[in-house]
């Protein structure tokens, strides 16, 4: 009976490691008030990392969007991870997405749908949640 106990634990807790979810990394780069960005050219940060875990993604697939990418792009690649408890489990698989600053600017980022079906956003920049300041300044070595 134990060892019955002792396996359905090991199974229930690899199930729950391979949930689908989100870890929203730029939250720890918002820095100042109003919060934004702040990177330096050629700086490349994680900002989002999404696990394709059960149950899917319903709809809604997380994604960060650039409006300028000729200031600052955002790329995706394919990711896993064996350790299964760190939000979140990639076990399953999933994207590991950075942020690179190509040049100085500013410009906004905005969480949005990956899969979704019509591009509209809205026409106010900062007045949603979903947008994020980013500033990308000179480098140590590059001049105003």
């Amino acid at each position: 009976m134990k060892a019955f106990q002792l396996c359905s634990a090991i199974v229930f807790v690899a199930v729950i490691s391979g949930c689908a979810g989100q870890r929203d990394s730029y939250r720890a780069l918002l820095s100042g008030e109003p919060p934004a960005i702040n990177l330096a050219v050629g700086d490349k940060k994680e900002v989002l990392v999404v696990s394709n875990g059960f149950p899917g993604w319903w709809g809604y697939y997380p994604a960060l969007k650039s409006l300028d990418t000729s200031v600052a792009s955002v790329g995706c690649s394919s990711a896993r991870s064996a350790v299964p408890f760190r939000k979140p489990g990639m076990t399953l698989g999933g994207e590991r997405c950075y942020l690179t600053a190509h040049s100085t600017g500013e410009t906004w980022l905005k969480r949005v749908n990956k899969f979704a079906v019509d591009g509209a956003e809205p026409e106010l920049p900062g007045s949603d949640d979903r947008w994020i300041r980013l500033r990308v300044e000179p480098g140590p070595f590059q001049f105003r």
